[in-house]
C-alpha cells in the first residue's frame, strides 16, 4: 500500500489515548476546532465510522463508530483508541493477529475485528479494498500516542481521555 493514486490514509494503527483521523474524508460527521494536541494542530474533531473485516477467515464485517475523533492533518497515520470505554472492547491473541470483541459479544466468541502487524504496531484490518498511501516508513521508528492537555481538551470540546 505505500503507492496509490489516492493520497488519502487508510492505516487505522492501535494507539492508547485518543482517536485522531489524518484526512478530513475519514469524517461522518465533522465540525472545526482551533487545538493542538502535543505540538501538532487539531483542525476539527467528529465521528468516524470504520467497517472492519471481522477475522482473516471470515467474509463479515462489522460497522464501529468512533466519536470524538481528532483531526490532525500532520499525523503520519489515523490512530485507534482501543481502550475507549464507549467501545467496550476486549482483545484475544491469537498467533499472529489480534482479534478484539465487544465485551457483550465475547461469550458468543464473535469477534467484532482484528488488527494485524504492521510496521511495529498493530492496525486494524478494513473491509473492503481501502487502498491509499501508507505515510509509515519501512524501518522508522514513530511516537503514535497523543495525549491531549485539560486546557486543549476544553477548549476543543472534549471531555474524556485528558492529561493532566
Amino acid at each position: 500500500m505505500t503507492e496509490s493514486t489516492s493520497s488519502r490514509c487508510y492505516d487505522w494503527i492501535c494507539v492508547k489515548e485518543h482517536h485522531y483521523a489524518r484526512d478530513k474524508e475519514c469524517f461522518s460527521y465533522y465540525h472545526e476546532v482551533e487545538g493542538e494536541c502535543m505540538g501538532d494542530k487539531v483542525i476539527g474533531v467528529g465521528t468516524v465510522e470504520l467497517e472492519l473485516k471481522e477475522s482473516p477467515n471470515s467474509p463479515n464485517t462489522n460497522k464501529t463508530v468512533l466519536y470524538n475523533v481528532l483531526h490532525i492533518p500532520s499525523a503520519v497515520c489515523n490512530g485507534f483508541w482501543h481502550y475507549d470505554p464507549a467501545l467496550h472492547l476486549k482483545f484475544h491473541l491469537q498467533k499472529d493477529v489480534t482479534q478484539f470483541w465487544l465485551e457483550k459479544d465475547k461469550q458468543n466468541d464473535k469477534p467484532v475485528g482484528y488488527a494485524i502487524g504492521f510496521r511495529g504496531f498493530l492496525k486494524l484490518v478494513l473491509a473492503g479494498h481501502s487502498e491509499g498511501m501508507t505515510y509509515m516508513a519501512e524501518g522508522k521508528h514513530y511516537l503514535l500516542d497523543v495525549f491531549v492537555a485539560r486546557y486543549e481538551a476544553k477548549k476543543i470540546g472534549l471531555s474524556r481521555g485528558m492529561a493532566s
